[in-house]
C-alpha cells in the first residue's frame, strides 16, 4: 500500500507561492470545488495579550486547480456593473475572506478618504494634467505610508506601519501590538507576521506619536490609499484616540491616471514589474513596499505620463 506524501508546511514568515490560497479566500472569489489541499500554513491564531502562541494548520489549495475545476477564471462582474455599483458583491465577499465573522465596512468613494474627506485639492489637477501633478508632488514633498494588518475586515487593525520620504529615506518603521484583533490566516500568508512577533511591539498611540512629527505637513500617499486609511482610522478608534493624520492620496490611482491603465486596480508588484523598478517578488513589509511606491512615482516623474 502506497504511503501518502506529507503535504508541504509553511511556517509564519515563509514565502508562500501566490497560487496557494486558503479555503476562505477561494470561497470569497466564488469557487465551489477546490480539489484537495496541496499544502498547510502553520497559522498563528493567538489573540492580543495571549502569552502562549496558538497554532493551527490551515489547508491551502491551488488556485489554478480551482480554476480548472470551475472551468473559468476568477469571478468578475461586467465592467458596466462594476462602474455602476459602489461596492460589488465580489468586493464585499473579498473583504470578508480574511474576517468571515466580521461585518464589511461601508463602501468608500475613491475620490474620498476613509473618513469621507476629499483626499487632495489637487485631485482635479491629476485628472487634467498628470505631469503637473507629479511635479507639484515632488516640489511640495510627500511621505509614502504602507501598512500591514490583521486582515481586511471592519474590526481589523494595523500591525506594522512604515513611512518613507520622497528621497527614499525611512522616517518610521514599526511593528504595532494590536488592541484586540487576531491575525487572520489569509493576512498571515501574505506578510508572515504572527502574534509572537508583536508581543513586545509598541502600542498604536505610541506609534502615532512618533509618526506625526515625521510627516511635518507633507502630503501622504499610499498604494490603494482607501484601504490603508480605513485601517489606520479603525486602529485609532480601537485604541480610542483621535485620528490626527492628514487625508491619504492614492498612488495606485495616480499611477493609473499617468499611464492610462483604467481606474487604478493594479497591484503594486505588477506595476513595479511593468516599470522595471523591481525584480522578484514583493516583500509585503512596510518599508520595502513604501520604497517601491516612491520608486514608481520617481519613474513616472522621469518619463512622460500618458493621459487616460
Amino acid at each position: 500500500m502506497a504511503t501518502a506524501t506529507p503535504l508541504p508546511r509553511y511556517a509564519p514568515g515563509d514565502h508562500v507561492p501566490r497560487d496557494l490560497r486558503s479555503e476562505a479566500e477561494l470561497r470569497a472569489n466564488g469557487f465551489v470545488e477546490l480539489g484537495e489541499p496541496v499544502a498547510l500554513l502553520e497559522a498563528d491564531c493567538s489573540g492580543a495579550g495571549e502569552l502562549l502562541p496558538t497554532r493551527a494548520a490551515v489547508p491551502l489549495y491551488s488556485t489554478a486547480e480551482a480554476r480548472r475545476l470551475r472551468g473559468d477564471d476568477w469571478a468578475r462582474l461586467p465592467r458596466q456593473a462594476r462602474e455602476a455599483a459602489p461596492a460589488s458583491e465580489i468586493t464585499r465577499r473579498s473583504r470578508q475572506a480574511l474576517d468571515p465573522a466580521g461585518s464589511s465596512p461601508q463602501p468608500i468613494d475613491p475620490t474620498f478618504g476613509a473618513v469621507g474627506r476629499p483626499t487632495s485639492a489637487s485631485r482635479s489637477s491629476l485628472k487634467s494634467n498628470p505631469r503637473r501633478w507629479l511635479i507639484d508632488l515632488f516640489r511640495e514633498g510627500f511621505v509614502v505610508v504602507d501598512t500591514e494588518t490583521t486582515g481586511l475586515g471592519a474590526a481589523d487593525e494595523v500591525i506594522e506601519i512604515a513611512a518613507v520620504a520622497a528621497d527614499g529615506s525611512v522616517l518610521l518603521q514599526s511593528l504595532v501590538r494590536p488592541k484586540a484583533a487576531r491575525i487572520q490566516p489569509g493576512a498571515q500568508r501574505v506578510h508572515g507576521l504572527c502574534a509572537a512577533d508583536l508581543s513586545a511591539a509598541p502600542r498604536w498611540p505610541d506609534v502615532v506619536a512618533q509618526l506625526l512629527p515625521e510627516l511635518n505637513g507633507r502630503r501622504i500617499l499610499a498604494w490603494n490609499a482607501p484601504f490603508d486609511e480605513r485601517l489606520v482610522v479603525q486602529t485609532s478608534r480601537a485604541w480610542r484616540i483621535p485620528h490626527d493624520l492628514p487625508p491619504f492620496e492614492c498612488a495606485m490611482r495616480a499611477y493609473a491616471r499617468c499611464r492610462g491603465v483604467g481606474h487604478g486596480a493594479m497591484g503594486l508588484q505588477r506595476a513595479a514589474q511593468v516599470e522595471g523598478v523591481m525584480a522578484g517578488a514583493q516583500a509585503h513589509r512596510g518599508a520595502e513596499d513604501a520604497r517601491l511606491v516612491v520608486a514608481l512615482l520617481r519613474r513616472l516623474l522621469d518619463s512622460p505620463p500618458r493621459e487616460a
